[in-house]
């Protein structure tokens, strides 16, 4: 009973606690030790040239600094107040935006994206369920080519600080349910000298989209991203998908008379996307010959997809369409939707035409612009 009491108290307890009381020693201990000492395992994997970079837990601004002294947009996430001061005032030579949150949150980082996520000596202060949801995040805001690296610390707990044991091994396994890869793994001593206390060094970066044939497991998910994108289409003005008109059925309908792809983060990956192939489409282009394929519902996840996932998928079904001899992919927009055309124009697609009724088969009927590439 007094353990399940103790390990209550530790989950209730702030993830910052003892921070605040102890800033004024602890920013002198952070800055007794250079920035390249603590990252000299990592260092050859930071970004050379100038990108944007979000160090999680900043603490005294040591590494923030540094990496704002080498030419890049930094942010600083700090909970602690005075922590926050002290860098404030130890750093103010540096440009460096400050920020007032947390793991497993980040509310306040909501649509951006980072070339590199540092975190040194925050992971052990999440529990299991803090730990799942953050490198969730931590995917989410990650952007093309980037790098998490984060530090993960092993030995006595310091008194009145809320700390879990972290495993390299939980870590990769997160890491990779969540679509990422591990790029650096590598132990090494304690840099304070503290004694039992050694460190884990991780680095992680986006894994390669893998790309299967979707089954009748997936017709649920499905369901979820076309509502999801629907809703990000309403959010931006454009009245085309609605949430809930296309139901399980519609994709069971799809399975079994055409394709339906999947897009993970990796083989074994969270789900970015996918898309339907059809074989012809007289709805919006009328009798034609076996000639092209047609890509419908191009769709990703933005939570977890990072930016250049839907054209890596179209280019997928461009693939399959050419790997079944036939010389064409097509596809059809809103006509009203100038921000889509210019999307797939970009991708290569010629507008060949205009079909001013196209019945989508829900009711009613709209006009779409026509589009194709040739393979």
């Amino acid at each position: 009973m007094n353990t399940d009491t103790a390990v209550d108290r530790l989950h209730s307890t702030p993830t910052n606690a003892g921070y605040g009381e102890a800033a004024d020693a602890l920013a002198e201990q952070y800055e007794s030790v250079s920035f390249d000492e603590v990252h000299r395992e990592v260092l050859h994997l930071f970004p050379s040239r100038p990108a944007s970079v979000l160090d999680i837990g900043a603490g005294s601004g040591r590494d923030a600094a540094a990496l704002a002294a080498r030419g890049h947009r930094v942010v600083a996430v700090e909970p602690t107040a005075e922590l926050r001061a002290l860098a404030r005032r130890i750093h103010g030579g540096q440009e460096i935006e400050w920020v007032d949150d947390a793991l497993p949150g980040l509310a306040g980082l909501d649509g951006r994206r980072f070339d590199l996520i540092l975190l040194t000596a925050v992971w052990m202060h999440l529990d299991e369920r803090q730990r799942a949801a953050a490198m969730e995040r931590l995917a989410g805001l990650l952007d093309v080519g980037g790098q998490v690296v984060l530090s993960l610390r092993h030995g006595p707990v310091p008194e009145g600080r809320r700390m879990f044991p972290v495993a390299a091994e939980e870590t990769v396994a997160l890491a990779r349910r969540c679509g990422l890869e591990v790029v650096h793994l590598a132990e090494r001593e304690d840099a304070h000298g503290r004694a039992g206390v050694r460190w884990t060094h991780v680095a992680l970066r986006h894994a390669a989209l893998a790309f299967r044939r979707a089954g009748e497991g997936d017709v649920t998910e499905l369901v979820r991203l076309r509502d999801d994108a629907a809703r990000r289409q309403l959010a931006g003005g454009i009245d085309q998908w609605k949430p809930g008109e296309l139901g399980e059925d519609h994709f069971r309908a799809r399975l079994r008379d055409g394709e339906v792809w999947i897009a993970t983060m990796g083989p074994d990956g969270p789900v970015a996307g996918a898309w339907e192939l059809w074989w012809d489409d007289p709805a919006a282009w009328g009798p034609q010959g076996p000639d092209a394929g047609y890509v419908h519902r191009l769709m990703t996840d933005r939570r977890v997809a990072p930016p250049g996932t839907g054209r890596l998928m179209l280019a997928e079904a461009e693939r399959r369409i050419a790997a079944s001899g036939r010389g064409l992919c097509r596809l059809d927009c809103l006509s009203g939707n100038a921000r889509l055309r210019e999307y797939y124009e970009g991708a290569g697609y010629t507008v060949v035409g205009e079909q001013p009724s196209k019945d989508g088969g829900l009711g009613g009927t709209y006009a779409v612009t026509l589009l194709e590439k040739r393979l």
